[in-house]
């Protein structure tokens, strides 16, 4: 038998390299799959997104919500921040509403074979305002 102690270890150094690169490429694959980023208050404005595809504002919706919303907030510093809100199926139930985009869709083949894209639902930040407007409550709500 060949058994050559510095080949062994050879092979298990190689095998261990392999392995990290293979776990540092699959942490990238996912990170990049992650849809999420920060916000960018360019970007949100620039982003007509009744129209736009991309979903940007869909995916600066977890960063708004945690890092930019704040109770409390009068009106005109969140309307100086996403602009004066959209009108959509809940503007008579909340005082500010925000299209974000809609959730990734599906895909389905017709009986035929034609495929076709089913687009997910809209997704939209609601906020409430108290009577002095100011912010009490934000939300994503579908439809």
């Amino acid at each position: 038998m060949n058994d050559n102690p510095s080949r062994n270890w050879k092979r298990i150094g190689l095998t261990t390299l392999l392995l990290i690169f293979s776990g540092f490429s699959a942490l990238l694959i996912i990170s990049g799959t992650n849809q999420n980023m920060r916000f960018d208050a360019n970007l949100w404005h620039q982003s007509n997104s009744l129209l736009d595809g991309s979903n940007l504002r869909l995916r600066m919706a977890k960063d708004i919500q945690r890092n930019h919303l704040n109770r409390g907030m009068p009106r005109t510093e969140i309307e100086s921040l996403l602009g004066k809100g959209d009108f959509g199926f809940f503007s008579d139930d909340y005082d500010l509403v925000y299209r974000l985009g809609s959730e990734p869709g599906t895909g389905a083949k017709t009986r035929h074979g034609q495929s076709i894209d089913i687009n997910g639902q809209d997704q939209w930040l609601t906020l409430t305002l108290d009577s002095n407007d100011r912010l009490i409550d934000w939300r994503v709500v579908k439809h």
